[in-house]
This record gives C-alpha cells, sequence and structure tokens, in this order.
C-alpha cells in the first residue's frame, strides 16, 4: 500500500512539475513582433507572431485588413488650378472616394514660371545712387503683368561690395535694406517708383542683390516671387 501512495505522490508531483513548465512557459517577458499575416482586405486569415527576445511564435486570428488605396489621377493639377482623381485599392481594385488634387503652384526663377510661363513682374528694373556720405536711394520700374492689381511690393535688397561679399549699412548695421513700394500698380500699366528719401547708408556698397519679392495684391493674398537678380 505504501508503495502505491509513493507511486501516486510521484506521479501527482510530475504532473504538478509537467503542468507548472507548460503553463509558465519559458519565463520570458515576450515582445511580439508580427511576422507574417495572411488577411487581406477581402478576407480573414491568420497573424503570425514572433517574440523577439526568445523566439517564440505564436497565431492569432485576424480580421480583414483595411484598403490600400492609391490615387488615380484623371485631370493632373496645373500651377492654378486643382486637378481631379479617384482612389483605388492596389490589393483588390474597390474603388473608394473621388479626390481633389492640390494645385502645383507657381516655380519661380527670374520671375517667370519654370511651368507655366507665367509672370506677375514681368518688368522690374532696379537702379540705386550713392550720394556724397553714402547714402541710397532707389529707382524702380514695375510693370504688373498679373491678372490683378497690386497694392503693395516688398522686398530685401542686399548690399555687397565690389567682390560680392555681403556689407553692412553704416546705420542699421544690417547687411540689408528694407525696401516697399506702396500704391496700385494697375495690370500692365509700367510704374517708376523712385524713393524720397534715403534708405540706407553704405559708403562701399557697389551691387545690391535682390533674390526674392513679396507681391501683395488688391484682395489681400500674398506671393512670394523668386527674383534671382543682382543690380550694380
Amino acid at each position: 500500500m505504501k508503495k502505491i501512495i509513493k507511486c501516486f505522490v510521484i506521479f501527482v508531483s510530475f504532473l504538478f512539475l509537467f503542468s507548472v513548465f507548460f503553463t509558465a512557459g519559458c519565463g520570458c517577458q515576450h515582445e511580439w513582433t508580427l511576422e507574417s499575416t495572411t488577411a487581406t482586405c477581402v478576407n480573414s486569415g491568420i497573424d503570425t507572431y514572433k517574440c523577439k527576445l526568445c523566439g517564440k511564435i505564436k497565431t492569432e486570428k485576424a480580421d480583414n485588413k483595411p484598403h490600400n488605396y492609391e490615387t488615380i489621377t484623371i485631370t493632373s493639377p496645373t500651377c492654378t488650378t486643382p486637378g481631379t482623381g479617384y482612389e483605388k485599392c492596389s490589393v483588390c481594385g474597390q474603388i473608394g472616394n473621388t479626390i481633389t488634387i492640390e494645385a502645383c503652384g507657381h516655380n519661380y526663377q527670374h520671375r517667370v514660371c519654370t511651368n507655366c510661363n507665367y509672370s506677375p513682374l514681368q518688368q522690374f528694373t532696379f537702379a540705386f545712387s550713392l550720394n556724397s556720405v553714402g547714402g541710397i536711394n532707389v529707382n524702380s520700374w514695375i510693370t504688373n503683368t498679373s491678372n490683378k492689381r497690386i497694392k503693395y511690393i516688398r522686398y530685401k535688397a542686399y548690399l555687397k561690395n565690389n567682390v560680392g561679399d555681403l556689407i553692412r549699412d553704416n546705420i542699421k548695421n544690417k547687411n540689408y535694406i528694407d525696401v516697399e513700394c506702396i500704391g496700385y500698380f494697375e495690370i500692365g500699366v509700367e510704374v517708376q517708383v523712385i524713393s524720397r528719401e534715403v534708405i540706407g547708408y553704405c559708403k562701399n556698397c557697389a551691387r545690391i542683390d535682390i533674390p526674392s519679392i513679396e507681391i501683395t495684391y488688391e484682395d489681400n493674398t500674398v506671393e512670394k516671387v523668386a527674383n534671382n537678380y543682382y543690380y550694380i
């Protein structure tokens, strides 16, 4: 009888250890990463995970995945006009929403758009002069070639010496001067703008760079136009 009891105790102990081992697992604090899935946007499937610490594999039932929509263009956008298109799933081909593609916007170089050749300031001639104490006056000829009246034209004029190095204004200690042309510029009309006051002092100024021009239209929309010119 004692042998039977002893065998029974051993058997129960074995079962206990067996259950502890397989229910507690390897003692790893698993960190699961998704390895693969058979689910698509059409069918459910199985997700396979792997622990990145111990390498254990587990699987779980997976619901349908979302559609993988791509944009199909119907009409391409231009600089000023939006384009149209629609969504289409690259997996199952399902058609989604109709969408609007944003207009590209102008890409200005030397005041002319490289995409469509539009120019809001086709004519922009700039000249500056120095008085005997280095006072800078500017004289500009501007033609509004946009499709709206222009309210303001602003730009930074960077001061440079005769070898092209930036130099500073003797009074304001800045390497540029702010220039603002105020007054309505009618479409297609050339306007001469002369500074009535000295706008800066720099005796060594030999050239002025104007990399960009900011235009404010009558409807208060603002456009920044690359100029990329320097003036001697």
